[in-house]
């Protein structure tokens, strides 16, 4: 009994999950791969951005040789996987919730999360 398009997709609701057709989603795979690229960035900028000085035998930053670089990469990369993990989460909570209210709340989230995303890029890199 097909009842016609639902809103936000709500009509495909009560399926059995499944671990494969999930990932294949374009979307999913994008996020799932910004998640891995997110943890190359937060390992990378943790770990590998900081050398010892040879004059002052101090640990300084590769970048411009001041902290902030280090940091700020370091701050990208942890967001980046939180957010990439929340919005795979996310993924898989829309698809088993019935409710539209709900399904426009996550949808409205994911665009908000982005809109705002953005703009403290923007602060951040030209101000």
């Amino acid at each position: 009994m097909d009842t016609g398009p639902q809103a936000y997709g709500a009509g495909k609701v009560g399926g059995e999950f499944n671990i494969q057709n999930f990932v294949r989603k374009p979307h999913v795979f994008v996020r799932l791969l910004s998640l891995l690229f997110g943890l190359i960035v937060y390992f990378c900028a943790s770990s590998g951005s900081w050398t010892t000085d040879v004059k002052t035998n101090e640990e300084v930053c590769m970048f411009k040789l001041k902290s902030f670089g280090c940091h700020i990469g370091g701050v990208v990369g942890f967001t980046s996987v939180i957010g990439a993990a929340v919005f795979v989460g996310g993924e898989y909570y829309f698809e088993n919730v019935p409710s539209v209210k709900s399904r426009n709340i996550t949808c409205s989230s994911t665009l908000d999360s982005r809109v705002y995303g953005r703009f403290g890029i923007f602060y951040f890199s030209f101000i």
